[in-house]
This record gives C-alpha cells, sequence and structure tokens, in this order.
C-alpha cells in the first residue's frame, strides 16, 4: 500500500540521517575496531592476517568481518569508510527486514520497532564504530527472513562466521533448512577451520585470552538492566534506558505468554526464533559474565524488541505508550548522543595523541611497544605491539594466569622499547583489570622499570585531559 511504503521509506531516512550525523560527528572509529582494521590491511599487503608482521596471534573475533575489509583494502578501498558505509547499509537492511517481519502482523508495532531503530542513538552510534555488530543484526534477520529461498545456507554460514554469537545463532536458526540448505550452512561455516589451521589453535586469541584474564564470572546481571526495572544499573545504556524498562518488561511477558501455547497459524516462524536468538545470546552473556561493551549490545536487544514491539502493539499498550515512547527517543539525542561522541572522542584523541608520539619518537626504526588498550595506539604508532591481555600476544594471558608479578616478567622477556603506563600503577594500585596485579612488590616494580625513563615529548601539542594517567616509558640505550 502506498502510505505503507512511504512511511518506510520515511523510516529509512531517518535512519540514515541518524547514522551519518554520527559518522560526521566520531572522527574516529571505535577502540576495538583498529585491531581489525591492522589485520586486513596486513592481510591486503600480502603479510598475511597478522598484526604483527611475523606473528600469527588470531586477535580478530570476526572472520567474515576481517576478511571483507581486507578485500577493501585490497582494492584500495579506505578501510575505515568501507566499513562504516557497508554498515550503515547493514542497518538499513535491519530497518526493511524487522518492518517485513512485523508490518503483516501490526502496522503500529512495525512503526514502533522502525522508529526505536531508527532513532535510539546506541543503535545509531553502531555503524560509525566500525566494528562489526550491524553485520550480524542484518545476518541473523536475513537468514531468518530468507530460510526457504536458495541462499538460506548462505546466509545462515554467513552467520555462522560473522562472530562465535553468531555461530550459536545459525545453529537455532537452521532448524528450518532443508538438508541441502544445511549442506551449503556447514561448508561455509567451515570456512572458519581455515583460520584455525593457519593459526594453530581451536579459538581466536580475543576469546580465550579474555576467557583467561578476566575469568568466567557468571555475574553478568547488567545484561538485563533495560528490561528489568528498579534493577541498581551499573552501565550507561542502563541509565538510559531506565525510563523505558517496564515498557519493555510487559511486552517481554507479553511475548513469552503468547508463544508459551501453540503457534498461530497466521504467525511467522522467523519471529519465535529470533526472539529465541536474542535470548541465548543476552543469557549466554550472563552466564559467561561478559563485560558489557556497547557493541555487544545491539544484535540481542533488536533480536528481542522485535517480539516485544509485536505484543505491545497486539494487546493495546502500544497504543498508548506511542507518543511518550517518540518523545523519549527525540530527547535522548540532547542526552545520549552528545555524551556518547563526547567520551569517544575524548578516548580517541588520548590514544591518537599517543600513537603519533610514539610513532615520531622511533624515527621510522623497528620498536615494539606493551600497551592496552592496542587499537588506535597500534594503528598509528605502527609498532609491534606486546598487548596486556593478550589479544595480539596470547603468551601475555598465560603469562598473567601465573598470578601477581606479571607485568615485571613481560617486560623482562620481551624487552619493550616503550610502554605505556598507568600513573596509578606508579601510585601503588593494583592491575587495571582482570587476573594479576602487575607487581608483586614495590622493589618487583623499581627493577622492571629501572631502564626506562619517561618520554616528556609529546606529539601535536598537550593531550586532552585525563591523558596524564597514561604514561610513556622509553627504554634507554
Amino acid at each position: 500500500m502506498p502510505r505503507t511504503k512511504l512511511l518506510l521509506a520515511f523510516l529509512l531516512l531517518v535512519c540514515l540521517a541518524t547514522r551519518i550525523w554520527f559518522i560526521l560527528a566520531l572522527h574516529w572509529c571505535a577502540e576495538d575496531a583498529y585491531i581489525t582494521f591492522r589485520y586486513a590491511q596486513h592481510w591486503a599487503e600480502g603479510l598475511g592476517p597478522v598484526y604483527n608482521v611475523g606473528e600469527k596471534a588470531w586477535g580478530f573475533t570476526s572472520a567474515l568481518w576481517t576478511s571483507y575489509l581486507a578485500l577493501a583494502a585490497f582494492v584500495h578501498v579506505p578501510i575505515e569508510a568501507a566499513a562504516r558505509w557497508t554498515l550503515v547499509l547493514c542497518d538499513l537492511v535491519t530497518l526493511a527486514l524487522g518492518w517485513r517481519l512485523l508490518a503483516r502482523h501490526s502496522l503500529l508495532a512495525a512503526t514502533g520497532f522502525g522508529l526505536f531503530f531508527a532513532l535510539w542513538p546506541r543503535f545509531a552510534q553502531m555503524p560509525a564504530s566500525g566494528l562489526e555488530s550491524s553485520l550480524v543484526l542484518a545476518l541473523l534477520l536475513a537468514a531468518a527472513t530468507f530460510a526457504h529461498r536458495r541462499g538460506g545456507g548462505l546466509l545462515h554460514g554467513l552467520l555462522a562466521l560473522s562472530r562465535p554469537e553468531g555461530a550459536a545463532m545459525s545453529v537455532l536458526l537452521a532448524t528450518r533448512l532443508s538438508v541441502r540448505q544445511r549442506v551449503i550452512w556447514i561448508a561455509v561455516a567451515l570456512l572458519q577451520g581455515g583460520f584455525a589451521l593457519w593459526f594453530g589453535r581451536w579459538l581466536p586469541s580475543s576469546v580465550s585470552s579474555k576467557a583467561t584474564v578476566y575469568g568466567v564470572q557468571m555475574n553478568g546481571a547488567y545484561w538485563l538492566e533495560w528490561l528489568i526495572p528498579g534493577l541498581p544499573p551499573q552501565t550507561h545504556d542502563g541509565v538510559a534506558l531506565a525510563p523505558v524498562a517496564i515498557l519493555f518488561l510487559t511486552g517481554l511477558v507479553a511475548a513469552i505468554a503468547r508463544w508459551r501455547r501453540p503457534v498461530q497459524a497466521a504467525l511467522d516462524v522467523p519471529l519465535p526464533l529470533v526472539f529465541a536468538c536474542g535470548l541465548l545470546t543476552i543469557f549466554g552473556y550472563m552466564m559467561l559474565g561478559v563485560p558489557w561493551f556497547f557493541w555487544y549490545a545491539p544484535t540481542p536487544m533488536a533480536a528481542i524488541l522485535l517480539a516485544v514491539f509485536l505484543w505491545l502493539a497486539t494487546s493495546g499498550v502500544l497504543r498508548w505508550a506511542f507518543a511518550p515512547l517518540a518523545l523519549f527517543l527525540v530527547l535522548s539525542w540532547t542526552t545520549v548522543a552528545p555524551d556518547t561522541v563526547r567520551h569517544q572522542t575524548h578516548d580517541a584523541e588520548v590514544f591518537a595523541g599517543i600513537g603519533r608520539t610514539l610513532r615520531e619518537d622511533a624515527h621510522g626504526r623497528s620498536a615494539t611497544v606493551m600497551l592496552e588498550p592496542v587499537g588506535i595506539i597500534g594503528s598509528l604508532s605502527g609498532l609491534g605491539v606486546i598487548d596486556e591481555v593478550g589479544l595480539v600476544t596470547p603468551w601475555v594471558a598465560e603469562e598473567r594466569a601465573k598470578g601477581n608479578g606479571w607485568y615485571a616478567r613481560v617486560i623482562v622477556r620481551a624487552r619493550p622499547d616503550y610502554i605505556v603506563f598507568r600513573q596509578n600503577w606508579l601510585d601503588g594500585g593494583v592491575a587495571w583489570a582482570g587476573a594479576g596485579a602487575p607487581f608483586e612488590s614495590q622493589a618487583q616494580q623499581d627493577a622492571a622499570i629501572a631502564d626506562y625513563e619517561v618520554l616528556r615529548r609529546r606529539a601535536g601539542g598537550e593531550l586532552p585531559s585525563g591523558a596524564g594517567r597514561l604514561l610513556i616509558l622509553r627504554r634507554r640505550p
């Protein structure tokens, strides 16, 4: 119908506009995106999918996203631009597919979901981050929608390659595939095995090292903050979504209550499956104690919200809540959006300043730096990196597992040319995050950094406020 198409076109334009706003406002992608970018760039240059040249460390989580960006770099498309605009396209696909799933049952539900997806700043931020979340979400809805089409097996296989949770979701969705399509799905998913053979390990170190350093805590209640009103929020997103948590919980309860009964003939099978994928991912994060990272949330959140908006609309609640919800979304652009830009911009400028300083001080010579985080600094400095978590140097995670004093042991073993050091450690602080204190004693700390001096000169003038917590130590000649 013309009106329905016009409404969808309007929501797509809003979605496009909010994504472009973040791309223009954020000059840097998210910190972790630059880890994947460096892998992709080296691969495109014929060095293999490596972070440090000559070192096979599987430090990226998405085989599909890294491969795609490497191909973009190979044909001389700037990686950041390729990442951002591809993810914008993915978000437009997600909105269109979400609309398709809901509109045949309730135009109000489709409009409510479309408006929230288009306007909520954390969804809108994702393409500007350069991280693969928007791709995973688009593949989830595409795999659920087109399971019976010719490309169903391929879409399921690509979903499996997109992230570990994507692989889990593809298994759940594959119940709808034909035998032939299941063969295609498994064949595509097994391409992950090529990376396992090349790197000589079963899992990416971005997974195994984090598990070693942070542990499996089974304490992830913060993943439900946006769904359970009154739960003391531990995250910025939990605080921001607190005003609508009761609305989402109402829709969630209604959805679970309805789908406990036999599925109505008129209801699409993909919707309950997508909903189950969202719940599976959320509870998987909770049980494993996965730390809250904003780029993990969009896929399970959107999958659950599709069901929430459907049952809010069919139960009549959304009709009365639509206007307040729209007002909440508009006002979020005066609070959540500027706060997001301010925090991400500040951190990126700090890391960029350190990266440029290291590059200029090294004068093009081969050198190494020990630090965390490694994304922007590693990308701009061009130095070999020893990271404190072990994403790109897995042996560091093994050293951390041995207990206190790991930092000193790593310095002795690697003898990095530079160390990006935290001021609070010098002041007697404990480990920044994860297992083990960096030093066993003050004497061990003094001995470990005795051969280093503070690098006073900074590239590009003064760094932003707050950068003083990070010191650059240079090994004396």
